[in-house]
């Protein structure tokens, strides 16, 4: 069984310090000079997928519960743990043999990347999969477990919202009774009218939306602090229920991720403060290293969700509910015809002299960010959504499955050019 605590502890405190570590430790902020074409890259590479999926949508015409994940599938790649994954293995090669800082190098200009990445995954992309939701017709066991689900909500809003009585009164006569019955305000309650002579009469005397009296309730006194902040949290509260937009953004829109990529924004360019957490022997290490642990989590709980909702589904049934062309469509596009646009992106690059030719590892990251499958976040966040996650994870069983053969000749394309370019 799924644990449902999986995806809001990523969500909530493994992903945001994973963000927290990977942007606030490696990089200055007065490198960003240096390396400014690596954000506006990733901007770029961001329109260019919106219009790829858009056009992969209209050709292919997938199920409507699956239009917006198809779109963002070509959008949204594995811009962090694959890429990084690359730059280790990578850096040690013949390709990168003049430049002995490859991988530091690495490393850098992808949190450089996914500052851009990640606030368009989590600040674009989650609110969007929460409208779509990529609920899907369920049939068997899924269609009697959300029947049952639903009764169950029906019946304690039922209880919720209705107080049902039902007592047994006698009466001397049973033309008293009648008379009682049909004097009952309510003619759809039903409460037992017992005659002396045993007549029975069921009057019902339901009455919807009152609230049972409950014993005087006197809030305890809160003082100091902790009394302002209860008062505070209160007052943000009702801003809440005030304004559905100011709820939207606080909940759909400045999400964990989000405020943890601010974060580290905000300690990379304070630099004393990024030395003091993230530097050998400093005072607030034991706080960078916590972030590093819990980021590391990341990568093997996303594989567990993502394992675990192929395994409540059916991949075959799967494929054909979200069009088995649909995912060749996808997988084409996301990694051989994004791949050839982001080669195409880098000579522009080059042309227009805005990338350093010598930086070998900075051409490589610019042309494999367009290669990579799609991010496995995407599971994360249709869970956290309550939406079908067995689609989701249908498609990137293909496309990972796909990448190892694609992503090597892409892999072997890009270093050839990166050869022809020096």
């Amino acid at each position: 069984m799924r644990s449902r605590l999986t995806p809001p502890l990523l969500f909530v405190v493994l992903i945001p310090a994973l963000l927290f570590q990977a942007i606030g430790s490696s990089f200055k902020i007065s490198e960003f000079a240096e390396l400014w074409i690596v954000p506006v890259a990733a901007i770029i590479h961001t329109v260019i997928g919106l219009g790829l999926g858009w056009l992969t949508v209209a050709v292919s015409k997938p199920p409507a519960h699956f239009r917006t994940m198809s779109i963002l599938s070509v959008v949204l790649g594995n811009a962090g743990n694959l890429p990084l994954s690359l730059v280790a293995s990578m850096a040690t090669t013949e390709v990168f043999r003049d430049q002995p800082d490859a991988e530091t190098e690495g490393v850098k200009i992808i949190s450089l990347y996914m500052i851009v990445t990640s606030l368009v995954l989590w600040m674009v992309g989650y609110p969007l999969m929460g409208l779509s939701k990529n609920k899907s017709p369920m049939s068997g066991s899924d269609e009697e477990d959300a029947s049952g689900k639903l009764l169950t909500e029906s019946s304690e809003a039922t209880s919720r919202y209705s107080v049902r009585s039902t007592s047994s009164i006698e009466y001397s006569t049973e033309s008293e009774a009648q008379e009682a019955a049909s004097s009952t305000s309510s003619p759809s309650a039903s409460t037992c009218l017992s005659s002396a002579t045993g007549t029975t009469i069921l009057v019902d005397t339901s009455m919807t939306h009152l609230q049972a009296p409950s014993p005087a309730y006197k809030p305890r006194p809160t003082h100091g602090a902790c009394g302002q902040v209860k008062a505070l949290r209160r007052h943000w509260l009702d801003l809440k229920v005030a304004h559905p937009w100011f709820a939207f953004v606080c909940d759909k829109v400045f999400t964990p991720p989000v405020v943890a990529v601010i974060l580290g924004l905000v300690v990379a360019a304070i630099e004393p403060l990024a030395d003091t957490m993230f530097g050998e022997d400093k005072a607030l290490r034991p706080v960078g290293r916590s972030a590093v642990i819990m980021g590391n989590g990341v990568v093997g709980l996303s594989m567990l969700i993502l394992g675990a909702s192929l395994a409540a589904v059916s991949i075959g049934k799967s494929a054909k509910r979200i069009s088995r062309l649909n995912i060749a469509l996808l997988i084409f596009v996301r990694m051989v015809v994004f791949a050839a646009i982001g080669i195409g992106l880098l000579y522009v690059f080059v042309w227009l002299d805005v990338v350093d030719v010598k930086n070998k590892m900075l051409l490589f990251i610019l042309m494999v960010q367009t290669a990579v499958p799609t991010a496995q976040s995407t599971v994360i966040i249709v869970e956290l959504h309550g939406g079908n996650a067995g689609d989701v994870s249908t498609l990137l069983f293909f496309m990972y499955l796909a990448s190892v053969p694609i992503l090597t000749c892409s892999i072997a394309l890009q270093l050839y050019v990166i050869e022809s370019i020096q």
